[in-house]
């Protein structure tokens, strides 16, 4: 984001409990060079993170044969809002790891519960970033973030990504139908990156601050946001 983007209370530390510019420097280090860590079990590899909209989430869980679910290690540890922890999802024999590492409340869980999983954190307006190894079909790793706790996400909003795809890469943004939109602002509070503002009552959009989370898309009342494949 450029600097006349950037607020004031998003450079500094913004709670009491909060990564250091250091520790966000490191995460945000380890993502360039294409390394990411696996939260739930500990595990550096190689690997990409990727922003998964809602459908995408929906598509990854059908082809898992197994499905652990683990509570989120970035708001155990900050505990900076009260979304849901517990939505936190690692598939195959990553849920077999997770589960038995035996870190943070894991479980195995059915389709249907991962889910209710899913829709909570959606609905909460959590972010699903996954962990993908070069060589994996689909992701085996999928968080559900928010930017005041989850490390990544707090560094793209805080120091100086230009895009958001510098940080995390995405298939996905959201498309705004201005003709059909009534102004509500609802797509506006959900967007935890600013890509959305209300100016004189009409809702104006940034695309370049998408980070193609769908959680606009997911609650618009008139269906004014659809999610369409980005172009890079």
């Amino acid at each position: 984001m450029e600097d006349t983007y950037k607020s004031d209370h998003l450079l500094g530390k913004r709670s009491q409990k909060d990564w250091t510019k250091e520790d966000l420097e490191e995460f945000a280090v380890s993502t360039t060079t294409r390394h990411g860590i696996t939260i739930p079990v500990n595990v550096e590899i190689e690997a990409d993170q990727k922003i998964i909209d809602f459908t995408s989430m929906n598509q990854i869980i059908k082809k898992a044969s197994k499905i652990a679910i683990v509570d989120c290690v970035c708001r155990t540890t900050l505990e900076n809002c009260d979304a849901p922890k517990d939505v936190c999802l690692t598939f195959d024999d990553l849920a077999d790891k997770t589960v038995e590492a035996g870190n943070r409340n894991p479980r195995y869980v059915s389709y249907e519960e991962a889910i209710d999983s899913v829709k909570r954190a959606q609905e909460a307006g959590l972010v699903h970033m996954a962990y993908t190894k070069k060589d994996d079909s689909y992701p085996k790793s999928v968080c559900g973030c928010c930017t005041c706790c989850c490390g990544i996400l707090s560094a793209a909003m805080r120091f100086g990504v230009n895009l958001p795809i510098s940080l995390v890469t995405s298939d996905k943004i959201a498309s705004h139908d201005a003709d059909l939109c009534i102004g509500c602002g609802v797509c506006v509070d959900r967007c935890q990156f600013d890509a959305r503002e209300l100016v004189g009552g009409k809702v104006v959009c940034y695309a370049d601050r998408c980070f193609g989370c769908s959680n606009c898309t997911t609650t618009c009342p008139v269906q004014a946001n659809t999610m369409i494949n980005r172009i890079n």
